[in-house]
């Protein structure tokens, strides 16, 4: 099982909208499941895993990444909570090309 990781919220009348049907229809036809975390106001594909949550919190984000792990069979010592300083240097680092 191949998998596929898209952090791209989307919208009804937005162009992302589009590229995500795009993006799904790729996925579909080559086999690969997506892992997608969409608000639970925005509409699930149907051959996708969609976790999908309400709200924005480290907490939230927390919780989501643990499951993402979880179905590609990574272990993992995840604390957003915890690590949250470590995160937001390599973060910054990755921009700043060093």
């Amino acid at each position: 099982m191949r998998w596929m990781w898209s952090g791209i919220c989307w919208g009804r009348k937005n162009k992302r909208c589009t590229e995500e049907w795009v993006i799904n229809d790729l996925c579909r036809r080559n086999h690969i499941t997506m892992i997608r975390l969409p608000e639970k106001k925005f509409r699930d594909f149907d051959n996708c895993i969609c976790l999908t949550y309400e709200g924005y919190s480290l907490e939230i984000m927390d919780i989501l990444i643990k499951k993402v792990f979880r179905l590609i069979r990574i272990e993992a010592d995840i604390n957003l909570i915890r690590d949250i300083f470590e995160v937001e240097k390599i973060w910054n680092q990755s921009y700043k090309g060093t």
